[in-house]
């Protein structure tokens, strides 16, 4: 195959996917990694692509929100790994917050049953799953419905958040990294995001490795006021020395 042809290939994946690994493109086309990573680079510069870690993101993913659905379905192992792990933090008699996001989604098979604590979300699916576990007392945000998170959000949910503390925030994003921090690709939700942090005594920023070092447009969080960074094994120790240089903590689902 052609390095154009190639390269053709590998934008039609990327932009059916959203998110793609650069040793699945390997070897799905036959290929090293080096060679993806080279076209990668290429269609970075073409603007036809978004170099992740490890991979590559659509650049309409990029910019743009995504259906909630469709999130659900991508990564669908490290989330669930990145879930468990998140839920191994929250003590007895807490009140967390767990964001609309569909990695915070994953937390809710994990959550603990032994115990009795509170949860505060804006998430209408995150409200539905948790409704019928006796143990756990919910708390759902009202305010404008947005149907692309299947959450809700705006001024209501916003004035509402300034009457509450919550022992724990956990969170997603559309991309972290160590000079913007946590980012979001739509303004409302980064600033919902910002007024919860406030509410907040413990945040943690659940993210796969495709989010780190990616940034979007709108900042809500800056890096050394992060508590805990989860993400899974895909990425390498190494690249989260910044992090913890920088006084945050961080876990991978290989501990």
């Amino acid at each position: 195959m052609l390095p154009r042809e190639r390269q053709n290939e590998i934008v039609k994946l990327v932009d059916r996917q959203g998110t793609v690994k650069t040793s699945y493109l390997a070897e799905l086309l036959n290929c090293t990694e080096e060679t993806i990573r080279r076209d990668l680079d290429v269609l970075q510069k073409a603007s036809s692509v978004v170099r992740t870690h490890g991979g590559a993101m659509s650049i309409k993913d990029s910019v743009e929100d995504v259906q909630h659905h469709k999130r659900e379905n991508r990564s669908v192992k490290e989330k669930k790994q990145i879930g468990r792990i998140a839920c191994s933090h929250i003590k007895e008699a807490e009140t967390i917050f767990i964001d609309e996001s569909s990695t915070a989604l994953a937390m809710i098979d994990f959550l603990p049953s032994d115990f009795e604590f509170s949860i505060v979300t804006t998430s209408l699916l995150v409200s539905k799953r948790v409704s019928a576990m006796k143990n756990v007392k919910l708390y759902l945000l009202g305010g404008l419905y947005d149907d692309m998170s299947y959450s809700f959000g705006g001024y209501i949910a916003e004035q509402v958040m300034q009457f509450l503390t919550v022992d724990r925030f956990f969170f997603s994003c559309k991309g972290i990294d160590l000079t913007q921090g946590g980012t979001e690709a739509n303004e409302e939700r980064a600033r919902l995001k910002k007024s919860l942090l406030k509410s907040a005594n413990w945040k943690c920023a659940l993210a796969d490795h495709t989010k780190i070092g990616f940034k979007a447009k709108f900042s809500f969080i800056f890096p050394d006021a992060l508590d805990l960074l989860i993400t899974d094994d895909a990425i390498a120790l190494s690249e989260l020395e910044g992090y913890e240089e920088a006084g945050i903590l961080t876990q991978t689902t290989i501990h």
